[in-house]
């Protein structure tokens, strides 16, 4: 699985640096309001879990080449999101803080001058840095991301999507990284 998201993630700086096409590059910001739930109660140690809803924020920088005939965008960005977590199980509950870095490359396709849509693919840690241990598969988190876009200036944009998991899914790294998230949030592009 990592290699496929490496060979994607090189493929893209490769699309995005190629000259030879005709359009426009981008760098970009981008902040918004991110939401993460599990979508079921957990089972851990043979313990039924149930999660709360998280909330918190995310921000992340990128670049982007808009390839006009196609109407086609290569992004890649890089990020920070860090939300509050909470649940309960019979006898115990939990609560924290999740940090996580992510790296997200994908594309959007404009509908028309307004409107995009955009399928990405998201690594992010699934560990704290301070439990990383050489030799595991499971330091990285993949998932896959949708978004919405309304470009409402030709340098702001307004973002809505959704995130899920897709390796690895044990359920007790679900318990401070829900694995389904929400997000909303404003871009800008500064080119």
């Amino acid at each position: 699985m990592f290699k496929v998201v490496q060979q994607a993630y090189i493929g893209l700086v490769f699309l995005m640096s190629a000259s030879a096409l005709n359009g426009q590059s981008d760098v970009e910001a981008e902040i918004g309001y991110l939401g993460a739930f599990n979508g079921r109660d957990l089972t851990i140690w043979n313990t039924n879990v149930s999660h709360d809803f998280s909330s918190g924020a995310y921000f992340k920088l990128g670049y982007s080449y808009l390839i006009e005939k196609v109407h086609l965008q290569p992004a890649f960005s890089i990020g920070y999101h860090v939300f509050s977590v909470k649940g309960q199980a019979k006898e115990f509950s939990y609560q924290g803080v999740s940090h996580r870095f992510s790296m997200s490359a994908g594309v959007r396709y404009w509908l028309n001058d307004a409107w995009g849509t955009g399928v990405f693919i998201d690594a992010e840690n699934n560990r704290d840095t301070e439990d990383w241990r050489t030799h595991t598969v499971d330091l990285l988190r993949y998932s896959v991301s949708f978004r919405g876009l309304w470009r409402i200036h030709s340098s702001l944009k307004l973002i809505a999507g959704y995130r899920t998991s897709l390796y690895p899914l044990q359920e007790q790294y679900f318990l401070y990284n829900p694995p389904r998230q929400v997000f909303v949030g404003v871009n800008y592009g500064f080119l």
